[in-house]
């Protein structure tokens, strides 16, 4: 609910007008886990959509990101994958995922410093 709140008194304060008045659609999930609920059903068709990695360490453990995931692993040394499994990689590949899916889209990123 504070999320929404912000976003709402941050496209007040930039003079945004919209065309119908109506609450902002802001949901505050772990969007790499499958979720059961009306936030997983808007995430999954939605093609507007922003999500944020938090860390850069993983707690992401479920079955669909560590499956997607997968193929950026394959035919590398096995004894160094280790640093594929972050945030950062993962949302990497939930983007991949939906711009798969909708067949366009854009993917930008704010990633740490740590790329040699």
């Amino acid at each position: 609910m504070m999320a929404r709140l912000k976003l709402e008194l941050l496209l007040i304060d930039s003079s945004y007008e919209p065309i119908k008045p109506k609450r902002i659609q802001a949901y505050v999930i772990n969007s790499l886990k499958e979720l059961k609920n009306e936030a997983n059903t808007i995430k999954c068709n939605t093609v507007v959509m922003c999500s944020l990695a938090y860390a850069f360490s993983s707690t992401n453990e479920g079955e669909w990101i560590q499956g997607s995931i997968a193929d950026y692993k394959e035919e590398l040394d096995k004894s160094n994958i280790q640093p594929l499994s972050n945030n950062y990689i993962e949302f990497i590949r939930y983007g991949q995922h939906y711009m798969e899916k909708n067949g366009e889209g854009n993917l930008a990123l704010i990633t740490n410093n740590s790329f040699d």
